[in-house]
């Protein structure tokens, strides 16, 4: 049994966001335990009280945790992932592209893609059972997308979107379960990655951690987590400013991915 615990980054534009972005990370069932102990540990050892949130973005670091803690305390949270065997998918969409609809189909479209992939996971770990856990969509009416996401689940037209081995979706909440945290921190750095450009230093650090957890299909020892781990959506753009944007952002996602530690 593995979990899709899921959860949106930027569902609005703001300047210089250009990017919707949407994430979530698929756990071994067996490995929770193991990550829920690992991060009250993470937590007790950098001072975060019980009732303090544990996310990316440094708005949320509790004030006796020094910025410099916060930031070790977020990267032992990648090499738990690692060490975990977590996996992680990055969907990003431009709001450009997405402006003609609403807000709310926006985010469904990156909640469907999320489903879709983690059916495509599970089918290749062979034929394994899923559940898909989604932070609250900040949408209307967050259960209606739950329960009709479920219900069509068998009867989609297209035999590729269908989630035969997804048992339940539901909804989680910030602060109900650890393994939010570690999707906050990894979608937070996807997103800090896809939607700033100039901060090359943090980009290439965060981009190499993701390079290692990005679920990814494997071939003669390279990786390949483009339409995996990292889903930049739609996947055909025909308007020329468009694609340009599509192809600056895949060209330096997969730049940061493939420098050396020790480069600036």
């Amino acid at each position: 049994m593995y979990l899709l615990v899921a959860d949106e980054a930027v569902h609005q534009q703001t300047d210089p966001t250009k990017f919707f972005v949407f994430g979530g990370i698929l756990v071994h069932a067996d490995q929770v335990a193991a990550i829920t102990s690992q991060i009250e540990s993470i937590r007790n050892n950098y001072g975060f009280l019980y009732s303090d949130p544990f996310k990316f973005s440094p708005n949320d670091r509790p004030p006796q945790v020094s910025r410099e803690e916060f930031i070790q305390a977020k990267a032992e949270v990648f090499r738990l992932a690692k060490a975990t065997d977590v996996n992680f998918i990055g969907y990003a969409m431009l709001h450009a592209i997405g402006k003609n609809g609403s807000r709310e189909q926006l985010i469904e479209w990156g909640a469907d893609a999320l489903l879709v992939k983690f059916q495509q996971f599970l089918n290749e770990k062979s034929d394994a059972q899923g559940i898909a856990l989604f932070d609250t969509l900040p949408v209307k009416h967050p259960n209606s997308y739950l329960r009709r996401a479920f219900q069509t689940r068998l009867q989609k037209t297209k035999t590729g979107h269908q989630l035969p081995n997804i048992d339940l979706i539901a909804t989680v909440t910030d602060g109900c379960s650890h393994l939010t945290s570690v999707c906050d921190i990894l979608v937070g750095s996807f997103n800090f990655c896809v939607n700033n450009p100039d901060k090359d230093k943090a980009d290439k650090t965060f981009m190499r951690d993701i390079k290692s957890l990005a679920w990814s299909k494997r071939e003669n020892g390279r990786i390949y987590p483009l339409d995996r781990g990292i889903l930049l959506r739609p996947s055909t753009v025909k308007v020329d400013s468009f694609k340009a944007d599509y192809d600056e952002l895949k060209r330096r996602l997969f730049e940061w991915m493939n420098t050396e530690k020790n480069e600036k």
